[in-house]
Protein backbone atom coordinates (compact mmCIF):
# COMPACT_ATOMS: atom_id res chain seq x y z
CA UNK A 1 0.00 0.00 0.00
CA UNK A 2 1.45 3.47 -1.11
CA UNK A 3 2.19 6.11 1.61
CA UNK A 4 1.24 9.75 0.93
CA UNK A 5 2.19 12.56 2.29
CA UNK A 6 1.32 16.12 3.46
CA UNK A 7 1.75 17.17 -0.31
CA UNK A 8 -0.76 14.85 -1.94
CA UNK A 9 2.05 12.65 -3.51
CA UNK A 10 2.81 9.46 -3.07
CA UNK A 11 6.81 7.89 -4.24
CA UNK A 12 6.41 4.35 -5.73
CA UNK A 13 8.91 2.03 -6.37
CA UNK A 14 7.69 -0.24 -9.47
CA UNK A 15 8.85 -1.50 -12.36
CA UNK A 16 9.77 0.77 -15.74
CA UNK A 17 7.75 -0.73 -18.17
CA UNK A 18 4.11 0.38 -16.96
CA UNK A 19 2.77 4.27 -16.10
CA UNK A 20 0.53 4.30 -13.63
CA UNK A 21 -2.67 5.20 -15.36
CA UNK A 22 -1.62 2.19 -18.17
CA UNK A 23 -1.23 -0.19 -15.18
CA UNK A 24 -4.82 0.79 -13.95
CA UNK A 25 -6.63 0.50 -17.71
CA UNK A 26 -4.43 -3.15 -17.97
CA UNK A 27 -6.95 -4.24 -14.89
CA UNK A 28 -9.95 -3.60 -13.40
CA UNK A 29 -8.61 -4.05 -9.64
CA UNK A 30 -6.82 -1.79 -7.35
CA UNK A 31 -3.49 -0.91 -8.28
CA UNK A 32 -0.78 -1.53 -5.39
CA UNK A 33 2.71 0.61 -5.59
CA UNK A 34 5.52 -0.32 -2.92
CA UNK A 35 6.94 3.03 -1.15
CA UNK A 36 10.45 3.81 -1.61
CA UNK A 37 12.48 2.93 1.56
CA UNK A 38 15.17 5.65 2.81
CA UNK A 39 18.05 3.69 1.51
CA UNK A 40 16.69 4.01 -2.13
CA UNK A 41 15.37 7.27 -1.71
CA UNK A 42 19.44 8.15 -0.47
CA UNK A 43 20.81 6.57 -3.21
CA UNK A 44 18.58 7.86 -5.78
CA UNK A 45 19.90 11.44 -4.11
CA UNK A 46 23.23 10.66 -4.61
CA UNK A 47 23.12 9.47 -7.98
CA UNK A 48 21.03 13.00 -8.98
CA UNK A 49 23.81 14.89 -6.70
CA UNK A 50 26.73 13.16 -9.01
CA UNK A 51 25.09 14.57 -11.93
CA UNK A 52 23.97 17.71 -10.88
CA UNK A 53 27.09 18.96 -8.76
CA UNK A 54 29.43 19.41 -12.14
CA UNK A 55 26.87 21.66 -13.62
CA UNK A 56 26.84 23.49 -10.43
CA UNK A 57 29.88 23.85 -9.89
CA UNK A 58 30.65 25.35 -13.81
CA UNK A 59 28.12 27.59 -13.61
CA UNK A 60 28.90 29.07 -9.92
CA UNK A 61 32.31 29.45 -10.75
CA UNK A 62 31.31 31.02 -13.60
CA UNK A 63 29.22 33.70 -11.64
CA UNK A 64 32.28 34.01 -9.04
CA UNK A 65 34.07 35.14 -11.72
CA UNK A 66 31.92 37.37 -13.45
CA UNK A 67 30.92 38.89 -10.31
CA UNK A 68 35.19 39.61 -8.99
CA UNK A 69 35.19 36.81 -6.35
CA UNK A 70 37.85 34.58 -6.43
CA UNK A 71 37.59 30.82 -7.48
CA UNK A 72 38.83 28.42 -4.28
CA UNK A 73 40.78 25.79 -4.56
CA UNK A 74 39.68 22.55 -5.30
CA UNK A 75 40.23 21.20 -1.78
CA UNK A 76 38.88 24.29 -0.30
CA UNK A 77 35.41 23.70 -1.96
CA UNK A 78 33.03 21.81 0.50
CA UNK A 79 30.21 22.62 3.16
CA UNK A 80 32.96 24.89 4.60
CA UNK A 81 33.29 26.69 1.51
CA UNK A 82 29.23 27.33 1.12
CA UNK A 83 29.04 28.80 4.67
CA UNK A 84 31.66 31.07 3.74
CA UNK A 85 29.78 32.17 0.68
CA UNK A 86 26.89 33.16 2.75
CA UNK A 87 28.50 34.35 5.43
CA UNK A 88 31.40 36.68 3.87
CA UNK A 89 31.12 36.51 0.55
CA UNK A 90 28.79 39.30 0.00
CA UNK A 91 26.78 40.08 -2.79
CA UNK A 92 28.98 37.94 -5.22
CA UNK A 93 28.56 34.95 -2.88
CA UNK A 94 24.52 35.73 -2.62
CA UNK A 95 24.63 35.22 -5.91
CA UNK A 96 26.59 32.51 -6.47
CA UNK A 97 24.33 30.16 -3.70
CA UNK A 98 21.06 31.72 -5.91
CA UNK A 99 22.47 30.48 -8.95
CA UNK A 100 23.83 26.93 -7.22
CA UNK A 101 20.26 26.74 -5.78
CA UNK A 102 18.29 27.63 -9.01
CA UNK A 103 19.80 24.63 -10.75
CA UNK A 104 19.30 22.14 -8.40
CA UNK A 105 15.13 23.47 -8.36
CA UNK A 106 15.12 24.05 -11.77
CA UNK A 107 16.94 20.24 -11.95
CA UNK A 108 14.42 19.07 -9.51
CA UNK A 109 10.72 20.50 -10.79
CA UNK A 110 11.55 20.11 -14.38
CA UNK A 111 11.88 16.30 -14.11
CA UNK A 112 9.37 16.07 -11.69
CA UNK A 113 6.71 17.36 -13.81
CA UNK A 114 8.19 16.08 -16.99
CA UNK A 115 8.47 12.70 -16.87
CA UNK A 116 7.80 12.11 -12.90
CA UNK A 117 11.55 10.87 -11.74
CA UNK A 118 14.89 12.72 -12.21
CA UNK A 119 17.43 10.61 -13.71
CA UNK A 120 18.61 9.12 -10.65
CA UNK A 121 15.04 8.16 -9.42
CA UNK A 122 14.87 6.31 -13.55
CA UNK A 123 18.31 4.61 -12.74
CA UNK A 124 16.73 2.97 -9.85
CA UNK A 125 12.96 2.25 -10.54
CA UNK A 126 11.59 4.98 -8.05
CA UNK A 127 9.07 7.49 -9.87
CA UNK A 128 6.77 10.21 -8.38
CA UNK A 129 2.94 9.84 -8.76
CA UNK A 130 -0.10 11.57 -6.63
CA UNK A 131 -2.81 10.07 -5.38
CA UNK A 132 -4.63 9.08 -9.09
CA UNK A 133 -1.23 7.42 -9.84
CA UNK A 134 -0.11 9.75 -12.42
CA UNK A 135 2.88 12.65 -12.69
CA UNK A 136 2.88 15.38 -10.47
CA UNK A 137 1.84 18.59 -12.22
CA UNK A 138 4.01 21.51 -12.57
CA UNK A 139 2.52 23.15 -9.55
CA UNK A 140 3.02 20.38 -7.18
CA UNK A 141 6.34 19.70 -8.02
CA UNK A 142 7.15 23.40 -7.65
CA UNK A 143 5.42 22.41 -3.98
CA UNK A 144 7.47 19.33 -3.58
CA UNK A 145 10.96 20.72 -4.12
CA UNK A 146 10.30 23.80 -1.89
CA UNK A 147 9.38 21.22 1.07
CA UNK A 148 12.64 19.32 0.28
CA UNK A 149 14.50 22.50 0.75
CA UNK A 150 12.75 23.04 4.12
Amino acid sequence: MAAICSLGLRVAAQPDYMDPPMAQAASSEAVRYRVAGFWHRAATALVDGAIVLPVVLLLGGVTALVSGQELPRLGEVGAGYVVQLAVDGGAPGAAVLIVAASVVGFYLVFFTAVSGRTPGQRVLSVRIIDVYGARPSVGRALLRTAALAV
